[in-house]
């Protein structure tokens, strides 16, 4: 794994232009699944040995990919969310504070198992376009646990990224053009590490 690599790459050739169309369309919803599928676009291009940024090209698929991004993920965080609304609407409903509290909490411990695995179920559709990769559990545990001090890395990156972003965040008008920026710069680097991460344990071969 080239974490060195990694952080430069969005600075190579006419890579700060693509950033910056990336950033740009993020900011707007619904377009933002163009830079959604960008990013997946990346790791798959990892995956398969091509280690460069992607071209502003084919919209239409890239669109598409992000699409399917946001569907997975919806997927992915839809039972935590429904244990925390029913299982807590319902012990609200019985007068059951406890009851509440308890049911937040396991649907916290739930957002935060899918927030570990999410990323390499991204990893293993981006790896095979199969929608249907996203689920494959077994295949999804098997990458994680291969390379599982790589993973970690990448997890502890991310959230450095994001403190980082979140404190530079505050300063006014700086602040916000390091942050439109550095978010979709982060998530390039993180893309760029993961399909590494995939590869190389035997995925995508």
């Amino acid at each position: 794994m080239n974490i060195e690599k990694a952080f430069r790459l969005p600075f190579s050739e006419d890579g700060l232009v693509k950033v910056i169309i990336g950033a740009v369309l993020n900011l707007i919803p619904i377009v933002n699944f163009l830079s959604m599928g960008y990013l997946l676009e990346l790791t798959g291009n990892v995956i398969q040995g091509r280690e460069d940024l992607p071209a502003w090209e084919d919209w239409g698929g890239k669109f598409i990919k992000g699409l399917m991004v946001a569907v997975i993920a919806f997927i992915y965080m839809f039972i935590p969310m429904l244990v925390m609304m029913l299982g807590g609407g319902a012990a609200a409903f019985a007068g059951s504070a406890g009851g509440s509290i308890f049911f937040a909490l396991i649907g916290f411990l739930l957002c935060l198992v899918v927030w570990f695995i999410l990323p390499m179920a991204l990893t293993n559709f981006a790896a095979t376009g199969n929608f249907g990769s996203a689920f494959a559990f077994g295949e999804i545990f098997g990458m994680i646990t291969g390379a599982l001090g790589q993973y970690l890395t990448v997890f502890g990156i991310s959230i450095a990224g994001g403190f980082v972003l979140g404190i530079i965040g505050m300063i006014p008008l700086l602040g916000w053009i390091v942050l439109l920026l550095g978010g979709f710069y982060i998530g390039l680097v993180i893309c760029f590490l993961l399909g590494q991460v995939y590869r190389s344990v035997g995925g995508g071969a």
